[in-house]
């Protein structure tokens, strides 16, 4: 769910990136051509794959299948490249975005990293063993041996016991 709120929480800030630029799209705002294409060329498709992000965790939080998790890799992948070309452009011609790019570079290199290598995230949506079936659940029938479980754990047991006799 980490990742996810990261996602959701990301388009929020992309959003309000895009509310605070809207004057900018205006090509007769910039008295240079040139600058306005190499602000405008880059940006673009990080919101068309930000959005797509979305879309994608959608589909991942409704279904729980695994492929959407190998589509938002490849959203990520897309996001990451496309951040290091703006990061690039905006290197060159427009400094005071550097940071803004560089925070952004750097937590979508984080979340792609926790997307490849996450237990978590392969055991929920590959194997779907998550949580452990060596820890206690609400869910469980009766007690297993080994497990240390609650008092509220144990009543919700015995709930379901007299609900199934």
């Amino acid at each position: 769910m980490y990742l996810l709120a990261n996602i959701f929480v990301g388009c929020l800030a992309d959003i309000w990136t895009l509310v605070i630029d809207l004057p900018y799209f205006s090509p007769a705002r910039w008295p240079d051509q040139n600058r306005y294409l190499a602000y405008w060329l880059p940006k673009a498709p990080l919101y068309l794959v930000a959005f797509g992000m979305v879309a994608v965790a959608i589909a991942l939080l409704r279904t729980m299948e695994w492929e959407w998790v190998l589509r938002l890799r490849i959203l990520f992948i897309a996001m990451v490249i496309t951040r290091l070309i703006a990061l690039a452009v905006d290197i060159v011609m427009f400094s005071n975005l550097v940071f803004r790019e560089t925070l952004a570079l750097i937590m979508e290199l984080a979340l792609l990293a926790y997307l490849f290598r996450s237990e978590r995230v392969r055991r929920v949506f590959l194997t779907k063993d998550w949580p452990d079936p060596n820890t206690a659940s609400h869910l469980d029938l009766a007690p297993r041996k080994g497990i240390v479980y609650t008092p509220s754990e144990h009543e919700a047991m015995r709930a379901r016991q007299q609900q199934n006799q």
